[in-house]
C-alpha cells in the first residue's frame, strides 16, 4: 500500500460475482470466482468508513473501519506462535480486538507446516474478526508457507506497508534458502 489506498481480498467457498461498497466508492467483479481482489480503496483518514460486500443474494458482510491516527503514537499489537490451539488463540485475538490497535503484527508460527489446512482454518477463523477494524500483517516463518510459491506468486521477499506515518516492514531472512 502507498498509505493512501487499501486493497481488500475476499475469498468465498463458491464462485460468485461480487460488489464492494467502500464508503462512497463502489467496485464490482463481474466474473464469477472464489477469490476477488479489490484495489484503490481510500484509506479512512478522519471518520470511520463502512464497507459492504454484496453477492448475487445480497449483503454478505458489513464492517466499519476506524480512521488511523495521522499524528501521534501508533498503537501496535504484536503477537505470535498461535499454532497450538484455536481456543487460546480466539481468546488472544478477542483481547487484541478489544484494545482497538491501529495495526496488528503476527510474528509467525501460525501453523505447524505450510500444508496444515486445519491449522490455517482454525487460525483464520479466530484472526479475521480482529482484522476487521485494523490491518493484520503476517511475518510468516518456515512453517507458515512454502517460500517458493510465496516468491513466485508475489515476486518479492519482503513486504512494506504504510500505516499512517509509520512503515511496517516484514522481511524474509532466508534469502538464500538456508535456515
Amino acid at each position: 500500500s502507498d498509505g493512501k489506498t487499501l486493497a481488500l481480498t475476499v475469498s468465498l467457498t463458491e464462485s460468485a460475482t461480487l460488489a464492494v461498497q467502500w464508503g462512497d466508492v463502489t467496485k464490482t467483479s463481474s466474473t464469477p470466482r472464489a477469490r476477488h481482489h479489490f484495489r484503490g480503496l481510500p484509506t479512512p483518514n478522519t471518520t470511520p468508513t463502512t464497507y459492504r460486500v454484496s453477492g448475487p443474494s445480497g449483503v454478505i458482510l458489513e464492517r466499519t473501519v476506524k480512521p488511523i491516527r495521522p499524528h501521534g503514537p501508533l498503537f501496535v499489537a504484536l503477537y505470535g506462535d498461535s499454532r497450538d490451539g484455536a481456543g487460546p488463540h480466539r481468546r488472544i485475538a478477542k483481547a487484541i480486538a478489544d484494545e482497538r490497535p491501529d495495526v496488528i503484527v503476527h510474528t509467525g508460527d501460525v501453523v505447524h507446516s505450510a500444508g496444515d489446512t486445519k491449522g490455517w482454518v482454525d487460525h483464520l477463523t479466530a484472526a479475521l474478526p480482529m482484522s476487521a477494524s485494523a490491518p493484520l500483517v503476517y511475518a510468516l516463518g518456515k512453517a507458515g508457507l512454502d517460500r517458493t510459491t510465496f516468491r513466485s506468486t508475489l515476486a518479492m521477499v519482503w513486504l512494506a506497508m504504510n500505516v499512517a506515518l509509520t512503515t511496517v516492514f516484514v522481511l524474509d531472512g532466508r534469502l538464500d534458502g538456508a535456515e
